[in-house]
């Protein structure tokens, strides 16, 4: 047996490097340095499962699947590692380190050593050596239940001009009474520590300077520390307990778009008036409003609230995992907040074809858990401790 071994690992070694899928030649140092691919795993959404390795020309595979019966997910990386490159892996603090070093040891043709052994550290380097420069590494990581920070979006209540369609830009009304209601139940279904939106995981709100949206905030009863801004000195808004240390900032960001001439008109209004005139079809994400804004105007001043969302509330919780509050929540207007949805994922106001109901909830986050790739969740899960 010994020799039938020492025959194939001979054979082997002769094969020509066509057969065995490697480049015919050894690359530089700095042109393996050049290759340097950046795997992750789509299943867990998570920043447990990344890592880096040098590889030929930055051939590799990857291939994974979850639901296992002991809740843990499997990776599998099949790379082409240089003998002498070290890979870096990222495990979940709930993963054992000793576990995946002998995962590695005992499914790889090569010899690993852990070279980090502290109990507390989050990731690891494993250097390898192997005889055929072609190294199927096994890795199995625990799943984490840890997501990626959100935005929500909310738009105000029912009104009296939502209900028959007119535009309700700068004018102040105050909500129905059934939109009160709605809102209300709304808060009651999707608000809570086993909800969509966790009060205590909220970094920052915002809301719009009209009464309608300052109104469903109060109404969603979040159970902020502090005072509402708009309520008298000293005045507390909130009867339930505190659920939440976020401040709540009023903005002139969020505001509804500035309707200039069309403000209390339906859009079928509108149409007819620009046919009166000898003026095309309207379309407020191409052509804005006279006298009112622009939709440069409104990329402008959502740009700018983004961008501060991201880097002051949300970096945070991918700089540190440990971070319990990064999520974002923002009260406003039907067309505004539609805006704000595409900007998030940096597309233009042209391609808008999104919906917000009055009352409604929009969730908007990341996704693999990677800040550079902003994304719009089409159902999002609650969140059960």
């Amino acid at each position: 047996m010994k020799l039938i071994q020492q025959s194939i690992l001979a054979l082997t070694l002769l094969l020509p490097a066509t057969i065995t899928g490697l480049p015919t030649s050894r690359p530089p140092p700095e042109e393996l340095q050049a290759h340097r691919p950046h795997w992750t795993f789509d299943l867990f959404h998570n920043k447990h499962c990344i890592g880096s390795t040098v590889t030929y020309a930055g051939q590799g595979s990857s291939g994974c699947r979850s639901n296992l019966e002991d809740g843990s997910a499997e990776a599998f990386i099949n790379v082409k590692i240089d003998p002498s490159c070290k890979v870096k892996l990222f495990r979940d603090k709930k993963c054992s380190r000793h576990a995946m070093v002998e995962e590695i040891k005992t499914r790889t043709a090569t010899k690993c050593k852990a070279i980090s052994r502290k109990k507390t550290a989050q990731s690891f380097e494993v250097s390898c050596s192997s005889l055929f420069l072609s190294t199927a590494l096994y890795i199995q990581f625990k799943s984490s239940h840890n997501m990626a920070p959100r935005c929500f979006i909310i738009r105000h209540g029912e009104t009296e001009w939502s209900l028959n369609g007119r535009h309700t830009g700068l004018t102040d009304l105050p909500l129905t009474a059934n939109g009160e209601k709605r809102i209300q139940a709304t808060g009651k279904a999707l608000v809570g520590n086993d909800r969509l939106v966790v009060p205590k995981k909220l970094a920052h709100v915002f809301v719009s300077p009209r009464a309608r949206a300052q109104r469903t905030l109060e109404l969603l009863e979040l159970g902020c520390r502090g005072r509402m801004p708009w309520s008298e000195q000293g005045k507390s808004e909130h009867n339930e307990a505190i659920r939440t240390e976020a401040e709540v900032e009023v903005t002139e960001a969020v505001r509804e778009w500035d309707y200039g001439d069309y403000e209390g008109l339906t859009s079928k209004q509108i149409r007819e008036q620009r046919a009166e005139r000898g003026e095309g079809p309207w379309n407020i994400w191409t052509d804005g409003c006279p006298g009112g804004e622009s939709p440069e105007d409104i990329i402008h001043r959502l740009d700018a609230l983004i961008n501060d969302i991201k880097n002051k509330y949300q970096r945070p919780c991918f700089e540190n995992p440990d971070e319990p509050k990064g999520d974002v929540l923002v009260v406003a207007h039907g067309h505004i907040l539609r805006a704000f949805a595409m900007r998030w994922v940096g597309k233009p106001l042209t391609d808008t074809s999104l919906i917000l109901e009055a009352g409604g909830i929009g969730t908007l986050s990341y996704e693999h858990h990677n800040i550079d790739e902003p994304a719009i969740i089409l159902g999002g899960q609650f969140v059960v401790e």
